[in-house]
């Protein structure tokens, strides 16, 4: 029987257009989404043309998709049943591919995918390239969860062609970028370039500055997997600049993540912490599970640079944790072959293996070729660690032909030697060099590239500087000429006022010999009464130095005779407040005397004690000290400092993070938390005392650690004189204090001082 196509109006594509148009009017009268679907069961329940109601149920169907699948299968089973009874193919298509995204979240992807074949076919009747380019662009993601990649990119490349003829810039930019990931997912990242480059293309001509950040970022991406690191940052930049124009918090976290990765790989580890802990903040402050995981993955990165592996560990748990909360498949390997290759490292063997056979598992499953060499790489030098040269040999040949289909020479470099040591292993000596080789010649190709960029770079910088050479000649032949036509200017001005300044001169002859007697006579009394005022300012000094010495020395003597009488008391009276206060006190005051006199041999310029201090145990005495306070101003500290980190300091250090942390109680209590942390650089130990309360002026934060400056007018305290202490107590450790703004919204006050 003939299927009954008259129903549709041709042009085909035409009556799409006046259906989408009919929709769209119904959609755009109708704000809530609940409201839309009861406006559009009103229209089912009118409507008399059973191609109108079939189109409105397709609609329903498409409104429940999101929310309420139930409802949009009964909505689709209802439109498929009318369509096929009145032999309405575009109906029936539509139905299709509703049917088949139902399918799709159920995650039936292969069920979905032969339904989609059944839409595609029916579409291919009517003649329809938008609706068809619509279902090749779902069944291709389809395929990707299969994983079919390839099969996918084809699909992706049939619908973007689609959207190309049909000039619908919005579509095209979207299934480029989406084949773009798609050929990065396989390595083929030559294809990924292309494509990518097409998305931004496109989206810069569109309005959306956010997919246009993301098509930029992703460029980067692919230039860093291919080692150029150079233009991998040229692109993060760019998209943090634009991230940073639309105030969009989680892109600006990935993109400082992504920079902080570049400068890892080139060695920098300084820049590449902060940038990771700038990402992190910034995750935590928007409460973003994805750029917090991202963040803490890079930051164990680094210390496992740095070979704090137990730190590296937490570090890459806590990511795992938070990729696995957001169910993100590509985080979660990630973090499995990390967590698996700091086992390695800590020579936890059968752990390693654990994490590495995870990663590979499901990196295989969906096709994440990359992620599957670094498991299979891991797992090769994991066996040879502990003897199973074969197992070793098997997982590094496969890892190495994976690696060469995906073109990471970088990487390919690194498992020709690996697989070279363990054939030497084995004492095969043949295969030993052979692959030696190829790890030589690779290298040697990898370095000539390097060295050819730099011979570029160098030969841009001295055509740039001898151009720049040039022009500075012929601005100097100008200037010349110009200072020429200005002498004889000047020489016939000269000439003109000669005779008149002889006259004045003559008088003022007169006038100079006068005034410079009168001039001597002062500068003399001036030069004694200067005498007078050093001599007091030294004896000032000296007087404030010994007022400093009589205090200390005559009240520790009390003090000292206080805290043995009352600790014999205390021991008499063991439950006597009155006397554990009075001992308590005392004590106290004895560990002021002797801050104070430490302070006054800083403010003197002497040398003060130092000893080895644990900076950790250090900062947790201080905020126990302080938990009373924090309890009443309804404030958090968290202390993130690693346990190993050991500081030659005097105890007086302890002030400057007590001064830190009161003041975060005192003038940041709205912003609810304090976070300290502390950086190990190579040659200085920099501690970070963070609040989110209320962010520090520019203007101010030059001041703010000179004597008597007070910021807060409303809430002044004391006399000034807290940070202006701190910065003393700094200059005696061969250290500087200084303070930031903290982004959104606060403050970093830090601290660094050699180790």
């Amino acid at each position: 029987m003939e299927r009954n196509n008259s129903l549709v109006y041709t042009p085909p594509f035409q009556w799409h257009l006046l259906r989408l148009g009919t929709l769209y009017l119904l959609f755009a009268s109708i704000t809530l989404a609940s409201t839309t679907i009861d406006s559009l069961e009103a229209e089912l329940a009118n409507a008399q043309s059973g191609i109108l109601r079939v189109d409105i149920l397709n609609q329903l169907a498409f409104e429940c998709l999101g929310s309420a699948s139930d409802s949009a299968l009964d909505f689709t089973m209802q439109s498929l049943d009318l369509s096929r009874a009145l032999q309405y193919d575009f109906g029936e298509a539509i139905a299709l591919s509703h049917s088949a995204k139902i399918n799709q979240r159920l995650g039936q992807f292969a069920q979905a995918d032969s339904i989609f074949d059944m839409a595609l076919k029916l579409l291919d009747q009517v003649e329809n390239p938008l609706e068809t380019a619509n279902v090749l662009v779902n069944k291709g993601r389809g395929l990707a969860e299969l994983p079919n990649l390839k099969l996918a990119i084809a699909t992706s490349k049939k619908a973007l062609k689609l959207y190309d003829e049909l000039n619908i810039d919005f579509l095209s930019s979207n299934t480029a970028n989406e084949i773009g990931y798609r050929f990065w997912r396989i390595g083929v990242y030559d294809s990924a370039l292309v494509y990518y480059n097409k998305s931004l293309t496109l989206r810069e001509q569109l309005p959306n500055k956010r997919n246009i950040a993301k098509t930029i970022n992703n460029i980067g991406v692919i230039y860093y997997q291919l080692g150029d690191y150079n233009k991998a940052l040229d692109y993060y930049f760019k998209s943090l600049t634009i991230q940073q124009s639309i105030q969009n918090q989680y892109g600006i976290s990935l993109m400082l993540s992504n920079i902080g990765k570049a400068f890892k790989d080139w060695g920098r580890y300084k820049e590449a912490l902060f940038h990771f802990r700038e990402a992190l903040t910034l995750g935590e402050s928007i409460g973003d599970n994805k750029a917090i995981a991202y963040s803490l993955n890079n930051i164990g990165s680094i210390y496992m640079e740095m070979g704090t592996l137990d730190s590296a560990l937490i570090s890459y748990e806590n990511s795992l944790d938070k990729y696995t909360h957001e169910n993100d498949i590509d985080g979660i390997i990630l973090n499995l072959n990390s967590i698996g290759g700091c086992y390695m490292s800590m020579g936890n063997y059968s752990k390693a293996l654990h994490y590495l056979n995870r990663a590979y598992e499901m990196a295989n499953k969906i096709g994440h070729r990359f992620e599957m060499v670094i498991a299979l790489k891991s797992m090769g030098q994991v066996y040879r660690n502990i003897g199973n040269n074969e197992l070793a040999l098997k997982q590094l040949q496969t890892s190495k032909n994976i690696c060469i289909n995906i073109g990471k020479l970088d990487l390919l470099k690194d498992i020709y030697l690996i697989i070279s040591e363990t054939y030497t292993d084995i004492n095969d000596y043949k295969a030993a060099l052979e692959y030696f080789q190829l790890y030589t010649e690779l290298k040697d190709q990898l370095y000539g590239k390097q060295v050819e960029n730099n011979i570029d770079k160098l030969k841009i910088r001295y055509e740039t500087a001898e151009k720049e050479a040039e022009n500075i000649v012929l601005r100097q032949k100008e200037q010349q000429q110009e200072a020429i036509i200005d002498n004889n200017r000047f020489i016939l001005l000269m000439v003109s006022i000669a005779l008149f300044m002889l006259v004045i001169i003559a008088a003022t002859l007169y006038y100079i010999t006068r005034s410079r007697a009168k001039a001597n006579r002062l500068l003399n009394q001036s030069k004694e009464k200067y005498r007078r005022l050093s001599e007091q300012l030294a004896e000032s000094d000296s007087i404030r130095e010994l007022l400093l010495d009589i205090i200390t020395h005559d009240l520790k003597n009390p003090a000292g005779v206080i805290l043995g009488l009352s600790e014999m008391a205390r021991e008499e009276f063991p439950e006597n407040e009155l006397i554990e206060s009075i001992y308590t006190s005392s004590d106290r005051l004895l560990s002021v005397l002797a801050d104070t006199t430490i302070l006054s041999q800083a403010a003197f310029g002497e040398n003060i004690p130092k000893e080895s201090l644990d900076l950790n145990k250090l900062l947790v005495a201080i905020g126990d000290d302080f938990s009373s306070a924090l309890h009443t101003a309804d404030m958090t500290l968290s202390i993130e400092v690693p346990e190993e980190i050991i500081i030659k300091a005097n105890p007086l250090i302890g002030e400057v993070f007590k001064n830190y942390i009161s003041n975060a109680i005192k003038y940041a209590n709205d912003g609810k938390r304090i976070v300290v942390n502390a950086v190990f650089e190579p040659e200085s130990i920099m501690v970070r005392v963070i609040d989110y309360g209320k962010t520090i002026d520019e203007s101010n934060r030059l001041h703010i650690f000179e004597r008597r400056t007070q910021l807060d007018s409303e809430k002044k305290m004391g006399r000034g004189l807290g940070l202006a202490i701190v910065k003393r107590i700094a200059t005696a450790h061969d250290g500087e204090v200084w303070v930031e703004p903290n982004k959104p919204q606060g403050n970093s006050f830090y601290l660094r001082i050699p180790h």
